[in-house]
């Protein structure tokens, strides 16, 4: 473990594929025992990445700074808090009435792939989905977004066209497209009050303690607490009678 060449993380993946190698090995008998593996402390501890996100009148600043042709992909992203991979590949026969199903989504050689996950889970269509599907010009693809210019779905140019966004809107945190899509979308919502498992389905964890890891920068409860022992206005009026007696 300690030769692989990658950060914590990679360590992890790397060792626990050939845990599962043998584990297989173990149970078709090739091996008698499974060998015990190091725990992952110390220098290779795991650190969960920060969660990173903008709310929403930052977003809108992105949105307004991208051209109206590439708009309606981008907006779709911030309604549903998809992956940016799964817009691009969200096909037409994926949509319903009622509902949208994420089944697909381009792999890192753009292939298509099945999403991520064992189970799909569908997103509800919500009015201002079917607002933004309306506005849409229609397009002879099999894919919800083409790109006007190629007649295709958004390749990597697509991270391109956010980022130009971005630094015209004056945003200069370097926010990923993974992080102004899916994880604005969960922390705008749970700041707005919406339960934990209620969110967790919207982002179609598979794992419901996923969330947990966002629910540690929620601030709204905090505020709301912080509010009730501070009361905003006992500490004006001590402020403003300070002042006089100066």
């Amino acid at each position: 473990m300690n030769k692989i060449d990658r950060v914590p993380k990679g360590k992890k993946n790397v060792m626990g594929a050939l845990h599962r190698m043998l584990k297989y090995a173990y149970r078709s008998g090739h091996i008698n025992q499974i060998p015990i593996f190091p725990e992952f402390r110390g220098r290779n501890s795991i650190v969960i990445p920060e969660i990173v996100y903008i709310e929403p009148v930052e977003s809108f600043k992105i949105l307004e700074n991208i051209a109206i042709r590439h708009r309606p992909i981008f907006t779709f992203g911030t309604l549903t808090g998809c992956r940016p991979s799964e817009s691009r590949a969200l096909r037409k026969r994926d949509i319903k009435p009622s509902q949208i199903t994420f089944a697909v989504t381009f792999g890192r050689n753009e292939e298509l792939k099945e999403v991520k996950g064992k189970k799909i889970m569908p997103f509800p269509m919500t009015e201002s989905l079917k607002g933004l599907f309306e506005t849409m010009p229609p397009n002879l693809t099999p894919w919800v977004f083409s790109n006007l210019e190629t007649g295709k779905p958004y390749g990597r140019n697509f991270n391109r066209i956010y980022n130009r966004a971005r630094k015209k809107a004056g945003i200069t945190n370097k926010l990923h497209l993974k992080e102004f899509f899916r994880q604005s979308f969960a922390m705008n919502a749970l700041n707005q009050g919406v339960p934990k498992e209620m969110v967790s389905r919207l982002l179609r964890h598979q794992d419901p303690r996923t969330i947990e890891h966002y629910a540690e920068y929620l601030t709204s409860p905090l505020k709301s607490a912080l509010d009730k022992i501070q009361p905003a206005s006992d500490l004006q009026s001590i402020c403003k009678s300070e002042a006089v007696n100066q």
